[in-house]
């Protein structure tokens, strides 16, 4: 085994300073982003970071009338199909969201929030945009420009 140990051998980063590097900047500033938000949402609402996801997505795609499936709420919110099913079965069983199907269609199965599920998230929607109003105030006006090449990052990555 030829195992090279770092000080010993060349400089193995691109980025000398981690200030530079775009990847590992993003990860930190999400990585404190979530950990406070799960933090506020576990803590004021009992739902985890996942659940509101799940929740603020099929509130948001009932608003535009079409029926939501599993399939639409993971291309919405880039979750994995296997993790949607579970956070549903999860959120099915604490009664905040409904499955149903089509009359005359058993098998088409499609998902709302229930009336407990919009009480849970009506509250969790105001305590979540307080806090990122409060997590992204430091970037002031040019918030736009931030959510713009975000934007850009997604699309060029789906």
């Amino acid at each position: 085994m030829n195992q090279l140990s770092y000080p010993d051998a060349p400089f193995p980063f691109k980025y000398l300073k981690n200030e530079d590097n775009s990847g590992f900047l993003l990860w930190k500033v999400s990585y404190m982003w979530q950990q406070e938000q799960r933090h506020v949402l576990q803590k004021y609402h009992d739902i985890t970071q996942m659940d509101y996801v799940i929740l603020s997505s099929t509130y948001y795609l009932m608003g535009t009338k079409q029926k939501i499936t599993p399939t639409i709420l993971s291309h919405h919110t880039k979750i994995a199909p296997v993790g949607v099913a579970q956070l549903l079965k999860s959120l099915e069983h604490r009664k905040l969201i409904e499955r149903y199907s089509k009359e005359g269609d058993g098998k088409s199965r499609f998902v709302r929030v229930s009336e407990l599920g919009v009480e849970v998230l009506e509250k969790a929607i105001t305590t979540v945009e307080a806090f990122d109003e409060r997590f992204f105030k430091i970037i002031g006006p040019k918030i736009g420009v931030l959510n713009k090449f975000m934007l850009d990052m997604i699309k060029a990555n789906e």
